[in-house]
């Protein structure tokens, strides 16, 4: 897993969106605003690329999305994804400090 803690507007999700039309995985965003926003930004660029997943239609739509699975995901903004999935639970406030493992476990 690589975590990109670039500034803002540096490229970010222009980067997830090669990696996506690439290889073919789907972007996990925390909105459909930005689902839409990465559409949209993949167009202008060319590029095709699997519909991105917005977590907050996740369990509206469970049924309609189609995931696999075991599926390899990019995750664009992961923090406000973090987030939004918390508030799905109930869960709000703060994330003060995280860690992560460099390694990937399966």
């Amino acid at each position: 897993m690589k975590i990109f803690n670039w500034g803002r507007g540096t490229g970010k999700t222009r980067h997830l969106i090669e990696v996506s039309h690439c290889r073919n995985i789907p972007i996990l965003v925390h909105s459909v605003a930005m689902q839409k926003h990465i559409c949209k930004m993949a167009q202008d660029l060319g590029l095709e690329i699997p519909m991105p997943i917005a977590v907050t239609a996740l369990r509206e739509n469970r049924r309609q999305i189609p995931i696999e699975p075991r599926q390899d995901f990019l995750v664009d903004e992961y923090i406000l994804v973090l987030k939004t999935l918390l508030a799905e639970k109930g869960l709000y406030g703060n994330i003060v400090e995280m860690t992560t493992t460099s390694e990937d476990y399966e």
